[in-house]
């Protein structure tokens, strides 16, 4: 059965970890059988489609005593770092409001995920990267959520998916005081913009404000028959280093190779699996998105009506 053909790949290669990429609906279906036979395990970005889903995961994580994490690579951006330290130190003061805006074109759900898209949503696949930033930056629960969409551009098309959703999510950090985060996302960007994403982010604080242009990094590229490309050289490239040896550069890769890091100290016996928690996005820490996702499809079903987010046992309480 080709859909088994990871698990006999598994069983010839004896790898001591994997990486699995596979639309978000798949994800628990592909990794709890890897966990279970004592595989650690990195997945792309939801954790799951939905909550149910992530609990399974989590649990067989948990159970096998494995690495399992989601492989959310913004919390390893240098800009976002500066933010996390902008709100850690108390610098911005006592934080009100994130407003977050994310894009990208339209091939992306026209070609690259037509076949599947019609089981994820913009924001589950885009906007869960700032939820789980937020959560990573603040440590705030998230209580409650509002969705609202617009589908028009992939309807025309035949892809059952909305071009746009606008979420609101109301945070507690602790004290009964609220924080609200909103998040804009769309996927129909032209195909001739100038990058893949657009992306911004602005959290405003009670002493001032951090905000970033994360599409905008300083560097252009222009060449004839291809227009402006802005180019972030932080994220992931293939380029020469000075001993003259190429390899992959930037936070993107990075992630990977903190995963893999975790696998051989926690292999050598150095670290424990649970010593990982408080500073990786860990299958069970990724819970909290997942359930901000599933509670934003929710509110969509019911007109954009407020949803409450379930607190998940052990995290973020």
């Amino acid at each position: 059965d080709a859909s088994d053909a990871y698990l006999d790949a598994a069983e010839r290669f004896q790898p001591d970890a994997v990486v699995v990429s596979v639309p978000d609906h798949l994800h628990a279906e592909v990794c709890v059988p890897l966990m279970e036979r004592g595989l650690h395990c990195l997945v792309v970005k939801p954790l799951a489609a939905t909550l149910e889903d992530g609990m399974r995961m989590a649990k067989a994580a948990r159970d096998a005593r494995v690495v399992g994490q989601v492989e959310f690579h913004k919390r390893l951006d240098e800009s976002n770092l500066l933010l996390r330290d902008a709100v850690g130190s108390g610098r911005i003061g006592e934080p009100l409001y994130a407003v977050i805006e994310y894009s990208q074109q339209k091939k992306i759900p026209r070609d690259a995920f037509r076949s599947w898209a019609e089981h994820a949503s913009v924001f589950q696949y885009l906007g869960v990267h700032y939820v789980d930033l937020l959560q990573f930056v603040t440590g705030y629960r998230p209580v409650q959520v509002s969705a609202w969409g617009q589908g028009e551009y992939l309807k025309d098309l035949g892809v059952k998916a909305l071009d746009a959703m606008q979420v609101v999510v109301q945070w507690d950090k602790g004290d009964g005081r609220p924080f609200v985060s909103t998040h804009m996302t769309n996927w129909i960007d032209p195909d001739e913009t100038s990058a893949m994403s657009d992306q911004k982010i602005n959290v405003v604080g009670t002493n001032g404000r951090y905000q970033a242009d994360q599409k905008h990094r300083g560097v252009q590229v222009v060449c004839d028959g291809e227009g402006v490309r802005a180019v972030n050289p932080y994220f992931c490239s293939f380029r020469k280093n000075p001993d003259g040896f190429f390899a992959h550069v930037g936070y993107g890769i990075d992630s990977v190779l903190q995963f893999a890091g975790d696998v051989i100290a926690v292999r050598s016996g150095h670290v424990g699996v649970d010593d990982l928690e408080a500073n990786r996005p860990s299958m069970s820490q990724c819970l909290v998105s997942t359930a901000v996702v599933e509670a934003a499809h929710r509110s969509l079903e019911q007109g954009g009506g407020p949803v409450p987010v379930p607190l998940i046992p052990g995290v973020a309480e």
